[in-house]
């Protein structure tokens, strides 16, 4: 569904407060297909002293009332307080809880756009969103500050005014969304909390402007950048995010590695995916790219230092073992010139294929040197 409007929510627990003025107009167009009060709320099932707190303003009015006492009116009479009330609103919430959160002036209808694909990004990445019986749960952690301060406009430009909840732990900023703005999110993306994250079918069905904002969005949370191996890494936990997110690459002509995975020390598995050689990279930068200050300069130096280079990954340990193969005694500045590599990269990659016993080297007084 790429727009939602106040009358898609269906909620019994959903609650709502009028502009005085149409409230006022909608109670009077009530009383017109009604014989009194006390039918309202026979109608209703509630006592006439509830039914007067809603008239009076005084209580916030459950939707679901709001809906019945509607398809009383005539069709055309209907349409026009339908929409006068969703323009209309003072707030709305959703929960259990009187002392629920809600949206001050919530912007209905609202539709999918590229801040609410960020937002949707940092839910599925490092937030969640998860419903009980009682209401929904919605958070994003994050350390970056440009991060946190982004999102926390995204969500007042597409939701309306919010009280946010703010903590700290561990050097972690963490935001806590009102309920009602995880129960209106889960029209667009579904719930999204540990093995039911998933990337959301509309962004595969929306343009490149989203796609690309929710690519970036993912990539701040979860990419990180690798000079020293000259590729950009993916990784989560979720498998399923993983698989959509190289599917998504494939939009922009952007080609990346096979998924692996392996376990942390907590025992998750985590898996992954490469992003390298240097048409591929330039086209991440150019159509994805990132928000997170120190990757988006990691990526800049990463390009900057790459020169003419352009193997993926995997394929740079290749090359040089294949030259160490073919050229007895190379040292570590002429494997560098040959392969256009910088000579620490190419430190790191025979490093690791000494542990292996795959070279043997010596180190003299200024330069080691490579033999098969």
């Amino acid at each position: 569904m790429q727009k939602i409007s106040l009358w898609n929510l269906s909620n019994e627990k959903i609650k709502i407060r009028i502009n005085n003025e149409i409230r006022k107009k909608f109670f009077l167009e009530a009383r017109k297909n009604f014989n009194n009060s006390q039918e309202i709320s026979n109608y209703l099932e509630i006592p006439l002293s509830r039914f007067y707190r809603f008239k009076s303003g005084r209580s916030t009015i459950p939707l679901i009332f709001i809906k019945k006492i509607i398809n009383k009116f005539p069709q055309e009479v209907k349409v026009y307080f339908q929409r006068k009330i969703e323009l209309n609103l003072d707030e709305i919430k959703f929960g259990y809880n009187p002392k629920a959160k809600p949206i001050k002036k919530p912007k209905f209808p609202i539709k999918f756009s590229v801040k609410l694909a960020r937002i949707s990004a940092h839910i599925v990445g490092d937030g969640g969103m998860r419903r009980s019986d009682r209401d929904m749960t919605v958070y994003y952690a994050n350390k970056n500050k440009r991060l946190i301060i982004q999102f926390k406009n995204d969500i007042f430009d597409v939701f309306g005014k919010i009280d946010l909840k703010e903590y700290k732990y561990k050097g972690t900023k963490i935001l806590i969304l009102p309920s009602i703005v995880g129960l209106i999110l889960t029209k667009f993306i579904d719930e999204q909390q540990n093995e039911k994250k998933h990337l959301p079918e509309i962004i595969f069905n929306s343009d490149k402007k989203i796609q690309t904002a929710f690519l970036r969005a993912m990539y701040d949370d979860e990419g990180s950048v690798s000079i020293t191996s000259n590729c950009i890494l993916f990784k989560m936990t979720s498998k399923s995010v993983v698989e959509g997110c190289k599917e998504l690459l494939k939009n922009f002509s952007i080609n990346p590695g096979e998924i692996k995975f392996n376990d942390n020390n907590s025992g998750k598995r985590i898996y992954y995916f490469y992003l390298s050689g240097k048409p591929d990279l330039e086209k991440f930068q150019k159509y994805v790219n990132f928000e997170h200050s120190e990757k988006l300069r990691q990526l800049t130096k990463l390009l900057a230092s790459y020169k003419k280079v352009g193997f993926k990954w995997g394929e740079t340990r290749q090359q040089i073992f294949s030259q160490i193969q073919t050229n007895d005694g190379i040292t570590v500045k002429e494997l560098s010139k040959k392969l256009r590599i910088p000579k620490s990269a190419i430190r790191v990659h025979t490093r690791k294929m000494k542990n292996k016993g795959l070279i043997k080297a010596i180190k003299p007084q200024y330069e080691e040197i490579f033999f098969k």
